[in-house]
């Protein structure tokens, strides 16, 4: 006995919860597409919010913000690479894009001066001493 008449049929194979698409193993709920679409961000089980560290910071800064070519302190462009950064203001690296601005290399440095701040110090104290 084949398909509908078997009294082991479950109904065929499942279907996609977002396109409806028919799934090739019973385990799953979304096709890969909607998978990929779907497991961005916040929805990822590895996300981990604010308390994300100093460098999984600087990996999600270009994906929101994109890679910076102007100074926004002296203007200069067609900066590439590490000759451009993204400087962060308040000194407390949050997750948030109006916390960060775009400066050339020599423009970040006389800024670190200026306000004192100390790099990544919230990061290394916390895991250092904390």
């Amino acid at each position: 006995m084949l398909g509908e008449n078997n009294p082991c049929w479950r109904g065929g194979m499942p279907k996609c919860k977002d396109c409806k698409k028919e799934l090739p193993f019973r385990y799953r709920t979304r096709c890969n597409n909607c998978y990929r679409k779907f497991n961005k961000g916040e929805n990822n089980p590895n996300w981990l919010g604010d308390k994300v560290d100093y460098f999984g910071l600087h990996v999600w800064l270009p994906k929101v913000l994109g890679r910076p070519t102007t100074c926004e302190e002296c203007g200069r462009t067609g900066l590439k690479g590490h000759q451009i950064h993204w400087a962060n203001r308040s000194g407390n690296y949050l997750r948030n894009v109006l916390d960060w601005i775009r400066l050339c290399a020599k423009c970040h440095k006389l800024y670190d001066k200026t306000y004192n701040v100390k790099r990544h110090s919230r990061f290394f104290i916390e895991k250092n001493y904390a």
